[in-house]
């Protein structure tokens, strides 16, 4: 039996999936964050060794591990691939495995060998789009700090910033929230707030906070409700960026993936909302692809 690896590595989490050369499913794992910019590359190196260690374990009688591949979030530079094969090929015990960008599996996992364009929001957000010729472009993903436009650490970092006007009374917008904050936290005051936040301040413990502005917009709060139209109108830019670089604007296909955009309805429903406004003639893919399966892909063309 030949068996396949996928590996989804995020900011927050990692999925490992592991199938046989018919597709059944044989192990399925989730870690924590893999992405070695917002954890030490040790603490990666250490998770996904002993995720892989874990299904090779469960590997059936006789079964030979054929491709390993990762979609690595945060894996841009030839230092970054370096770094993730080498781990992968300590971990495999071979050399066929494989190290992309955690947008370039999600390409795979939506369209296949399709063209097309698939946008990617989580913690953080990128967008990829591959031509009807099979060439790929990348737009967005630059990182937290002065990119990922529509991903939910940049949509809370957003309200956070209305709910600090909000406490010196330079704003009103974001009394709804504030209030969800101080409650969830269980603080008193806004000083005991904002030490809170700061207490773990990265891209993952700041992007957890959206379920609370998701909340607030459920009940119409003005400030979580701008800052989700705003979030999806930056992802639809990139969306169409993407499809003007591999030559399919205005007609396109368009998948999502990432926890904003296959888990979160309020946020899935208005990008699709405007893509279809926007796009009138583009195809909006509606299944809730995983990364993992792009992984799982293009192990099996090893």
């Amino acid at each position: 039996m030949k068996c396949y690896i996928g590996i989804d590595g995020g900011g927050t989490k990692t999925r490992l999936r592991m199938i046989d050369e018919q597709g059944a499913l044989l192990h399925e794992a989730v870690g924590g964050g893999s992405n070695p910019y917002t954890v030490a590359p040790e603490a990666a190196e250490g998770l996904l060794k002993e995720m892989i260690a874990a299904a090779k374990a469960a590997m059936p009688d006789g079964a030979t591990l054929e491709g390993v591949c990762m979609g690595a979030a945060g894996a841009d530079t030839d230092a970054d691939y370096a770094f993730f094969t080498r781990v992968l090929k300590e971990a495999a015990g071979h050399d066929r495995v494989l190290a992309v960008n955690d947008g370039y599996a999600s390409l795979y996992a939506t369209l296949g060998d399709r063209p097309g364009v698939v946008i990617a929001s989580g913690t953080g957000s990128i967008c990829w789009g591959k031509s009807e010729a099979g060439e790929v472009r990348r737009v967005g993903g630059w990182g937290y700090l002065f990119s990922d436009e529509g991903s939910g650490y940049s949509m809370v970092r957003d309200a956070l910033e209305t709910v600090c006007r909000t406490i010196d009374h330079r704003a009103s917008q974001g009394a709804l929230l504030l209030e969800e904050l101080m409650h969830d936290f269980g603080v008193n005051t806004y000083e005991e707030l904002i030490s809170e936040i700061y207490l773990s301040p990265n891209p993952q413990s700041i992007a957890a906070y959206f379920p609370l502005v998701c909340k607030a917009a459920k009940e119409n709060d003005p400030l979580a409700l701008d800052v989700i139209d705003r979030g999806m109108e930056q992802l639809v830019e990139l969306v169409a960026a993407a499809a003007r670089q591999i030559g399919m604007y205005p007609v396109f296909t368009v998948g999502m993936t990432g926890s904003i955009l296959t888990k979160v309805a309020v946020t899935r429903e208005l990008f699709m909302k405007k893509m279809v406004e926007r796009f009138p003639k583009c195809t909006v893919l509606e299944n809730r692809a995983e990364n993992v399966d792009g992984a799982l892909y293009l192990a099996k063309r090893i």
